[in-house]
């Protein structure tokens, strides 16, 4: 009868060892595996990464033209040039200041003050607007004077783009249509034929030339 009670105690002192090894060791796992989460979540932040946020942070608005530049615009496509073709182009930004830039040696240069550092990704951002333009709509007007009713003239905001060819594509652009802006813009001084954008082609105007300065 004692040997039997030795035994029970001995199985019960196994099965309560084994129960104790079993929670230290989930607890070790426990803490191991939020240890590392912890040490993730402390991750340095590349500089990439850090440029992208301080691009949110520092110009906003931007950073929402840049995102509405990769939206597919409604309409019939009139231009489309590959931007690997573009070379130079010329904006009216949002202060009213016709900024132009060059490429050379693939960097783009701001032409107006070479020694100001620019954000090429944010450059990549406006070709969007620039190399591919739609339109809802076409005015033929019998005259050219009309073309002022839609705010259009050479005194017009304005968007300039050059091939390695040389070849150039003035875009005139005027008021909005509506209260979507849907915009009234004409192409090479030739305001007999007005066309209308959907309204995307506007947003380009929208930058300042402080927005287009690199972070790094």
């Amino acid at each position: 009868m004692m040997l039997k009670n030795k035994e029970k105690i001995l199985k019960i002192s196994l099965l309560t060892v084994g129960v104790l090894l079993i929670v230290l060791f989930g607890i070790f796992i426990f803490k191991k595996t939020h240890t590392e989460n912890d040490m993730d979540d402390k991750q340095p932040v590349s500089s990439e990464e850090t440029e992208e946020v301080l691009e949110d942070v520092e110009f906003p608005h931007a950073a929402e033209l840049d995102q509405a530049s990769e939206i597919t615009d409604d309409g019939e496509q009139i231009l489309y040039l590959p931007k690997e073709e573009i070379y130079e182009f010329s904006i009216t930004d949002a202060n009213n200041i016709l900024l132009n830039f060059e490429k050379k040696d693939d960097k783009w240069i701001y032409v107006d003050d070479p020694s100001m550092e620019i954000n090429g990704d944010r450059i990549d951002k406006i070709l969007n607007y620039l190399c591919d333009i739609r339109v809802v709509d076409i005015i033929e007007l019998d005259d050219e004077a009309d073309a002022k009713d839609y705010g259009l003239s050479q005194e017009s905001p304005m968007c300039i783009i050059k091939d390695a060819g040389g070849n150039e594509i003035l875009i005139s652009i005027g008021n909005c249509s509506d209260e979507n802006c849907n915009v009234y813009f004409a192409l090479n001084y030739d305001f007999s034929t007005v066309y209308v954008n959907s309204g995307k082609l506007s947003n380009v105007l929208q930058y300042s030339v402080e927005e287009l300065l690199s972070l790094s």
